[in-house]
């Protein structure tokens, strides 16, 4: 992500840093802040964010709570403890992090600590284990990226969401998209089991889509590709999660019966098919949404070579592509 469009995910950014600021960090510290995170916080002092700042690491994804700010901490009244140099000379002195680590930024969930390291610039995620009088215990750190550059180019964004109300502001369609036919409500601990079960961390719209409506068929039932080349496909019916419709099977079952026989890449998830039971699946990594052919296949080719044939993107993201359903004309 661009560092303009991270600012834009933080709230409670603290004040900026002078060059005096720096040297003085960097004292405390014992080393020199390599450059780009120093580019990194010149243009924003920690924060907290809002929404879903997140990135994929292999296939767990990494949720950002907050980036820990540099000397100033507001709502804490600058207190040491509550900076970045503050908090990793407390773990360095119980040498529960590494010597050149700086402890950036802490995961949502489950407070771990995302530290770089100011000598080989690697970043790691340490997992938080427990406590000890005034240090925390980590397990061993897990590798993320092999530079700070590298980490920021990793992170995704999904604004946060309270109602339907982003969706309906963007919709294209004046019609109201409504689902008929679906299956019975998901719970949260119902969703919660699907992610775990099918080993997709999902994007925030489409959960809040799923609670609201378990599969169905749309009155809005057209998709105009983001690729202008590409003409309208059709959605017969959003595949229910869990608890099957007459004659339609589940996500989990049209998932793993697929993906069994090889005839789409593990790397997506099927929700949704159209009256020639072609598929629209989303990506395990990118989230972005592919329209996938079903009744094409070489046999010559490998199956690497058929998927990649078979699927074409057509929209950058769920919430993308569900506000953006339109009627038949």
């Amino acid at each position: 992500m661009e560092l303009n469009k991270i600012k834009d995910s933080l709230i409670h950014i603290d004040k900026q840093l002078s060059e005096d600021d720096w040297k003085e960090v960097e004292q405390k510290l014992y080393c020199t802040i390599p450059s780009c995170v120093k580019n990194f916080y010149n243009t924003v002092n920690g924060g907290l964010t809002i929404g879903n700042l997140f990135l994929l690491n292999g296939d767990e994804q990494i949720t950002i709570k907050k980036f820990m700010p540099i000397k100033y901490n507001a709502d804490f009244h600058n207190a040491p403890e509550s900076t970045m140099e503050g908090m990793t000379l407390i773990q360095r002195s119980h040498q529960t992090i590494g010597s050149h680590e700086l402890i950036i930024g802490i995961t949502a969930g489950r407070p771990n600590r995302i530290c770089v390291n100011v000598k080989t610039g690697v970043v790691e995620l340490y997992p938080l284990i427990g406590l000890n009088k005034d240090a925390f215990i980590f397990d061993p750190p897990i590798f993320i990226s092999s530079s700070f550059d590298q980490f920021l180019s990793m992170l995704k964004y999904e604004p946060k969401e309270s109602d339907d109300n982003l969706i309906r502001k963007e919709r294209t369609s004046k019609e109201k998209l409504k689902i008929e036919t679906s299956a019975k409500k998901l719970s949260s601990e119902d969703w919660l089991e699907f992610e775990k079960n099918t080993k997709f961390k999902l994007p925030t719209t489409m959960k809040n889509f799923y609670l609201k409506n378990n599969g169905g068929m749309p009155n809005l039932n057209f998709f105009s590709p983001q690729d202008e080349d590409m003409d309208e496909v059709e959605i017969n019916i959003f595949l229910p999660i869990k608890y099957p419709l007459k004659g339609i099977q589940t996500i989990e079952e049209t998932s793993r019966s697929l993906w069994e026989r090889n005839m789409i890449s593990k790397s997506f998830l099927p929700f949704a098919i159209d009256s020639g039971n072609n598929l629209y699946a989303i990506h395990n990594k990118t989230l972005c949404i592919y329209y996938i052919v079903m009744d094409i296949w070489h046999n010559e080719w490998s199956c690497e070579e058929n998927f990649k044939a078979n699927s074409t993107k057509i929209a950058s993201s769920f919430r993308y592509f569900i506000t953006h359903l339109i009627p038949e004309e």
